[in-house]
């Protein structure tokens, strides 16, 4: 068998947790054509809320709806194949799910009684961190890590809506809150490629909160034009910085924002729009594709970005099947 660690650049893959078996559907990608691979041979135990691979591409993890409530995979090339389940199991729906980049973390939001859960990988074995964890109060949307590893965001259901945790070693301390919080329930969140910025979005009277780090201060940015109308349900920044795009569940259901500095201003819509909610967003590495998991058939949309101008690509001859919640790409 090859290793998976062969396989870092060459093998461009897009994956899409959905609502219907088998939960998660994965995509070669080879230019604008996106080819969908063989199904793994254990699929999730129910429908798939949220997909992301380790940052070296070895692992993909699926956020889902049954027990264990996440899955995670090993990759070989085009092969994904089960791992033992955790070795603590936790209690409730997986809603959100994000890996450290290099795998060794791996974080899990919750809607049940226990709202944020973090594994720590050993070999191919994720054991359950406990006593070293801050413990989030309320149901728990969306995970994040920041992409040197240092931060863990939450997005949660009850004030302070945004928790971020700091890291060290295998232990994770709750920073002091930022100055502005939302006011209410969050679904998405999203750090920058650079760790600088952290976006996130949930109930339509927050509209779209971005903050900026300096150290471990958060501090909102409010130089934003074109605010996202309706509830937000996913969100990403561009590998290079420059974009933030949002799903939301109210025409046009996607919205792109290009940043220059801490303003952040929202492009002309792409001439194609999904017709139905956008539950999960992710760039590239590129930063030349953007996807969009869709409520509605055909339950994604991938774009092609040319400068600012994002056009629809022919949907892949094969379909997700169900509600598209989350997608991730490898790189």
């Amino acid at each position: 068998m090859v290793a998976s660690s062969d396989f870092p650049v060459a093998t461009k893959l897009l994956a899409v947790a959905h609502g219907d078996s088998p939960f998660i559907t994965i995509y070669n990608q080879n230019g604008d054509t996106f080819t969908k691979l063989e199904n793994p041979g254990v699929l999730p135990a129910g429908l798939g809320y949220e997909v992301a691979f380790s940052g070296d591409g070895a692992y993909m993890a699926v956020a889902h709806q049954n027990f264990p409530y996440v899955t995670v995979y090993k990759r070989s090339g085009e092969t994904f194949t089960k791992l033992p389940d955790p070795d603590i199991y936790t209690t409730g729906t997986g809603s959100g799910v994000s890996l450290s980049s290099d795998g060794t973390y791996l974080a899990v939001s919750h809607l049940g009684a226990t709202t944020l859960t973090v594994y720590k990988r050993f070999g191919d074995v994720f054991s359950k961190l406990t006593s070293t964890v801050h413990t989030i109060t309320g149901a728990s949307y969306a995970v994040c890590f920041s992409s040197n590893d240092q931060y863990l965001a939450v997005a949660h259901g009850t004030s302070p809506y945004i928790t971020v945790l700091k890291r060290s070693g295998d232990t994770f301390v709750k920073l002091t809150d930022p100055s502005v919080l939302p006011v209410s329930y969050l679904n998405c969140v999203a750090f920058s490629a650079d760790s600088t910025y952290l976006a996130m979005a949930g109930d339509a009277a927050n509209g779209l909160f971005i903050y900026k780090r300096s150290g471990d201060t958060f501090t909102r940015v409010t130089t934003i034009s074109g605010a996202t109308p309706g509830f937000a349900y996913g969100a990403a920044f561009s590998p290079d910085g420059s974009y933030l795009a949002v799903g939301t569940d109210a025409s046009p259901y996607i919205h792109i924002f290009k940043r220059s500095g801490d303003t952040f201003t929202k492009l002309s819509n792409p001439a194609t729009l999904p017709a139905s909610q956008v539950g999960g967003v992710a760039f590239s590495k590129d930063s030349n594709y953007l996807s969009a998991a869709l409520a509605g058939s055909p339950y994604l949309f991938v774009y092609r970005r040319s400068g600012d101008t994002f056009t629809k690509l022919t949907n892949p001859t094969t379909l997700p099947t169900g509600t598209g919640n989350g997608v991730a790409f490898l790189p």
